[in-house]
């Protein structure tokens, strides 16, 4: 009996298969890298002083306000918030440090070893905006938090906040 060769085209087909599978592996996988980058990106934009706003802004004993694409002391905004409060302090001070890490640069006056009032620059947005998160603490359980959204240097954000 005489053993035949197997056919050039089966090999081919195989190998088109296998193509087919590898070409498959690698969409799904540059897929899965895309989708990741995106969802870092959007958390890159998300910053915890947001929770701030969206928890205690209605709350008693808490003044906000939100204004968004308007010039406050000679300085476009893009976005500005701000929040005073009276309670929750402790609560509002925990959420607000969770942003210190990411912050670029960090700016604080520290006052018998407690931190007063500072200033944080954070990652500019997707659109190339300046974030800076200023806050001062009254006492343990008030003060005052400003996040804006410009194109505002630091320097720019602490005279707007601090002189009159």
């Amino acid at each position: 009996m005489t053993m035949r060769k197997p056919s050039p085209h089966w090999k081919s087909s195989t190998n088109i298969n296998n193509d087919m599978a590898q070409n498959t592996i690698r969409q799904l996988l540059t897929t899965t890298i895309i989708l990741f980058m995106c969802t870092l990106s959007y958390a890159q934009e998300k910053l915890h002083v947001e929770e701030i706003f969206t928890t205690y802004g209605y709350s008693d004993g808490c003044t906000m306000v939100e204004i968004n694409d308007a010039d406050i002391r000679g300085y476009h905004m893009d976005v500005f918030k701000s929040i005073s409060y009276t309670k929750n302090g402790k609560e509002i001070t925990s959420i607000l440090l969770k942003d210190r890490p990411k912050a670029k640069k960090i700016r604080e006056i520290i006052h018998e070893g407690k931190v007063q009032s500072g200033c944080y620059m954070m990652a500019p947005t997707k659109k190339g905006r300046s974030r800076f998160i200023v806050y001062a603490f009254t006492s343990d359980e008030s003060g005052a938090i400003i996040y804006t959204e410009s194109n505002c240097t630091i320097d720019d954000i602490l005279q707007i906040c601090y002189n009159k």
